[in-house]
């Protein structure tokens, strides 16, 4: 919501709070109106570390973007912000089921191209500045170069560890990524299409999941062929798998 003009600017609704549904309610945001010169949030673990309140992975979004992230000290400082969700909220169900909207597919197009724009028309009001504090976005920005996660890992032969799973780095012409030991890689997940790549040396190579059900000896593949030939052996089992 803007504070100046408590205007809906944008929305996005998954199953579960998350720092994917942020930034797809960043993307719509940013989009639309251009970037914010700050975000006023609660201290959520999405927006920042509940440990030790580091950066996360969404503020590091932010960061990319130059916008300021500011934490309400308390419940009662977002209460204005509370109020109106509270309205909305009321209103959404009803209205979405009387629209025929019975997905999350179907409800966020029409929550950002429809219904925040009846609320803003029903519910905001002009700010006394009409110039907007939006930054507009520079033209050819590619959002998907900032709403993506960015961690590292260390290589192990030519796979990666990464959330319990291993993976093998490949491009889209099955050519494998091939790095010493012990190599510390750059790795991202997208937040819109979840796909997994690592960046290195100015090319994108795609992280395949080797199956955990039987593990791979990578030295059975005793050259580069070998290996690409494995790759390949492996992706094809795996999707005979899922057919």
């Amino acid at each position: 919501m803007d504070d100046a003009t408590t205007s809906v600017v944008g929305g996005w609704f998954m199953e579960t709070e998350c720092m994917r549904g942020y930034a797809r309610m960043m993307i719509e945001t940013v989009s639309r109106h251009g970037i914010l010169r700050s975000m006023y949030s609660d201290k959520d673990s999405v927006f920042r570390a509940l440990k030790d309140g580091s950066p996360t992975q969404f503020a590091f979004m932010m960061r990319d973007l130059g916008i300021r992230m500011i934490f309400a000290r308390s419940p009662q400082a977002k209460e204005r912000v509370e109020r109106y969700n509270s309205t909305a909220q009321m209103r959404l169900p009803t209205d979405a089921v009387r629209f025929g909207i019975d997905s999350y597919d179907k409800l966020n197009p029409w929550f950002n191209d429809f219904y925040a724009p009846y609320l803003n028309a029903k519910f905001s009001y002009p700010p006394r500045d009409p110039v907007s504090d939006f930054i507009p976005l520079p033209e050819g920005t590619d959002l998907s170069r900032i709403f993506r996660t960015r961690e590292t890992r260390v290589s192990h032969g030519c796979t990666i560890s990464y959330g319990g799973a291993q993976y093998m780095m490949a491009d889209a012409d099955g050519v494998v990524l091939e790095v010493p030991d012990g190599t510390v890689l750059d790795v991202h997940v997208d937040a819109v299409t979840e796909e997994m790549y690592v960046e290195r040396s100015g090319r994108r190579w795609g992280c395949r999941p080797i199956s955990p059900r039987e593990p791979v000896d990578i030295s059975s593949a005793p050259d580069r062929r070998g290996l690409q030939h494995l790759l390949s052996q492996m992706s094809g089992e795996n999707a005979a798998r899922r057919g």
